[in-house]
């Protein structure tokens, strides 16, 4: 049987079929051009006894609505078209402003950027290899990487791949498939807001000529 997404409450016109997980047998509506064969708690190891580590791991909310409803309800039907709290609901102007105040009290304190990197980027940011010479040429004059997460600045939230502390001076590496040319004065007015200089070095400068690269961020960090 093949459904259209807005007949089964999701607001998309994708087509959907219905497939049976391998390892738990629940049946489930997937997209057909799709068709994954495991269900998204399967997938991910959820099924089984409720060990103490992954107790841990989730939240009392979480553990409440897997007590009452089991596992693959909770995860594969539960948050989903009409079951989803904020299904055909939108936020209030006051409740978005809220939000948005809360936000920036969380990112004013050290604590919480910390632990919302390494929730979020820790695991998975690591240093291409351009950024790892550049630390190694310019460590010896107090140039961190901080681009994991390390180092934030501002409002929005800006994070950094160096910094020089003493000096107040960030060094951004910008690769050209990721970032446009207007990305490069939206970071350097954001720094110098909160009292710090930006320069940016991009990839294609810095793979045909390194040794110049290097020579314009020592003059610009010293």
């Amino acid at each position: 049987m093949i459904k259209i997404g807005r007949e089964l409450g999701i607001k998309d016109s994708h087509k959907y079929t219905m497939v049976e997980c391998p390892e738990c047998h629940n049946e489930r509506w997937v997209r057909i051009d799709r068709q994954d064969t495991k269900c998204f708690n399967c997938s991910r190891g959820f099924m089984g006894e409720m060990t103490e580590e992954r107790s841990r791991n989730i939240s009392n909310g979480q553990k409440r609505r897997i007590e009452r409803d089991g596992v693959p309800d909770y995860f594969c039907r539960g948050r989903f078209g009409v079951n989803n709290p904020m299904f055909g609901k939108q936020q209030t102007v006051a409740s978005v402003e809220k939000n948005r105040q809360s936000n920036k009290r969380n990112w004013e304190s050290l604590e919480y950027q910390d632990k919302w990197a390494k929730a979020n980027l820790y695991p998975h940011v690591k240093q291409n290899k351009p950024e790892h010479e550049i630390e190694d040429y310019l460590k010896e004059f107090g140039v961190e990487f901080v681009g994991d997460g390390k180092f934030w600045l501002g409002y929005p939230p800006r994070n950094p791949d160096f910094i020089h502390r003493k000096n107040r001076k960030i060094v951004e590496f910008f690769g050209n498939y990721w970032h446009k040319l207007e990305d490069e004065l939206d970071r350097i007015d954001h720094y110098n807001k909160y009292g710090w200089n930006c320069f940016v070095v991009w990839e294609s400068d810095y793979n045909t000529n390194k040794e110049f690269a290097i020579a314009k961020i020592k003059e610009f960090i010293l």
